[in-house]
């Protein structure tokens, strides 16, 4: 994954993304994981490596996993009990949404 991270970052720094996606700067690239424990060790492995917070981490877990509920039942995934969620901000600067 660091390396496609490399990459990336290459590809920007070369501004090759001006000519690719036809715009003029790209703020953060996105990365959505399975769980905030993988987009945790990736986002400390990318500060690292780069000094600005180039790239930012989130975790599909926080929308899609179902969590048992204070009498043991497993809920609905937090997407489906409320919708709306998708507009609030998971993308926070460079950090891990929890």
């Amino acid at each position: 994954m660091l390396t496609k991270l490399k990459a990336h970052f290459e590809f920007i720094r070369q501004k090759k993304d001006q000519g690719k996606y036809g715009i003029q700067r790209i703020r953060a690239v996105l990365v959505e994981t399975l769980d905030t424990n993988w987009a945790e060790e990736l986002r400390q492995a990318a500060m690292e490596i780069f000094s600005a917070p180039l790239f930012w981490f989130s975790a599909s877990e926080i929308f899609a996993i179902e969590k048992p509920n204070s009498d043991g039942k497993r809920t609905a995934p937090l997407i489906l009990r409320q919708p709306a969620v998708v507009l609030n901000k998971v993308w926070p600067n460079g950090e891990t949404a929890a």
